[in-house]
């Protein structure tokens, strides 16, 4: 069984150094590797042990992960499916993301408008906020900052958490939504699309942001005993 260790790019290699680096023996019949890309899901032959610097559902503490090792060794762990999922801006893929999506103004504190939308002609049944802007979390992102700002914890299998982030409106919701989803930007600012927390693109109005489905892989979550 081979098994990557993956996180943010320089605690992956903190990790990789304190556990040994590429081709530590966990047993005869695994070992473990290290990966700095979320990216490298899609094609990784293996299953994937995250870490994280907080604690979250599916996600390992960096000071946890020699305990995590050692349960893996002993057989106390779980595999769970999860999905990696794609974004395309006006049907041009852009990247594909493991945790979230965030769209925010490129100019700090500016309020925007967006709208959250079941189908890309929707124009009835959708959803329209005014905030700083928006994230979207897959299950494995939704114990993030997702979480801080208002939706729940998902199930590897419950879809998408949207949320506005700081919203004009005290009323506004967060959603839990299934794919494909479309979100629409309703206002003339640049926004900053950034993917599992690196910068990818910018968007405007007009344009149309496809979230869906991408591939499905293997969660290793240790088991504390």
């Amino acid at each position: 069984m081979k098994i990557a260790v993956i996180g943010e790019g320089s605690l992956a290699e903190r990790v990789g150094d304190a556990l040994g680096r590429d081709g530590h023996s966990i047993t005869p019949k695994a070992s473990l590797s290290v990966v700095t890309e979320p990216q490298a899901i899609a094609t990784w032959d293996g299953r994937f042990l995250f870490i994280d610097q907080k604690r979250r559902p599916y996600t390992v503490r960096p000071a946890a992960v020699r305990d995590a090792v050692r349960a893996i060794e002993n057989g106390h762990y779980r595999e769970e499916t999860h999905r990696s999922f794609e974004l395309s801006i006006d049907d041009k893929p852009v990247a594909t993301f493991v945790s979230d999506l965030t769209l925010v103004t490129a100019e700090p504190a500016h309020i925007s408008e967006y709208s959250v939308r079941p189908d890309a002609d929707a124009t009835r049944d959708r959803s329209r906020f005014r905030a700083d802007g928006v994230v979207v979390a897959t299950p494995l992102g939704s114990g993030g900052y997702a979480g801080a700002v208002g939706t729940p914890v998902l199930h590897a299998t419950a879809g998408l958490a949207v949320a506005p982030i700081a919203p004009f409106s005290t009323h506004t919701r967060s959603w839990v939504h299934d794919t494909p989803l479309w979100i629409g930007v309703e206002r003339d600012d640049e926004i900053t699309v950034v993917i599992d927390g690196v910068e990818q693109a910018t968007t405007t109005t007009g344009e149309l942001l496809r979230v869906s489905v991408k591939d499905s892989y293997t969660l290793v979550v240790p088991i504390e005993r």
